[in-house]
């Protein structure tokens, strides 16, 4: 069974920081209100 983690705020501060940390070993579903800094954040991540 596939582990999944939904981060809410994954963008940025803490939540893109979880992420970070989460996606070594899980598949991740990244949400955030901002578009532009999380398409940055996917690129550069």
């Amino acid at each position: 069974m596939t582990n999944v983690a939904v981060i809410t705020g994954g963008a940025g501060g803490m939540g893109l920081a979880t992420a970070r940390i989460m996606g070594a070993d899980h598949s991740l579903l990244l949400t955030d209100v901002s578009h532009e800094r999380h398409g940055r954040k996917a690129m550069t991540g």
